[in-house]
């Protein structure tokens, strides 16, 4: 018998450059209206200070993987992304490269009626990321 109700899901693996270990995604945490000319691309206040969300670990996928195009969208688009993988005492474990995908069409008509970008940043395959490369000698 289980211990939980319902099907819990692995960890997502991150492989480690020059490490066998892997590193663990609990949660992806992503700034946003952090780049002024991406703001001013998407006719945003540039006075406004970055704005702060999340996405849960099951929209990560590793370096290489098949990323199929997501439903209810005409206007996928991607931006290059800095990942900072933190450690023990959230300290800088290790960096990778990331790409966070959003469905545009979906957030630009969230945007206008106030709603959560939600449904245009999580999804299936919509946070790609390399291997880390681990920063933090004494780990």
């Amino acid at each position: 018998m289980s211990e939980f109700a319902v099907k819990v899901q692995n960890p997502i693996k991150v492989p480690i450059i020059n490490r066998d270990e892997k590193f663990p995604v609990n949660v992806v945490y992503c700034v946003g209206r952090n780049y002024v000319e991406h703001v001013k691309e998407l006719g945003n206040d540039t006075n406004h200070p970055p704005i702060f969300f999340s996405k849960p670990a099951w929209t990560v996928c590793l370096s290489g993987s098949k990323i199929t195009y997501p439903p209810s969208t005409i206007d996928l688009q991607h931006e290059v992304e800095l990942v900072i993988a933190l450690g023990n005492n959230r300290t800088i474990y290790g960096i990778a490269v990331g790409v966070d995908l959003t469905k545009r069409d979906v957030q630009k008509k969230s945007k206008q009626t106030g709603a959560p970008w939600f449904s245009s940043k999580v999804f299936s395959g919509a946070s790609p990321i390399s291997s880390i490369f681990c920063t933090n000698r004494s780990s």
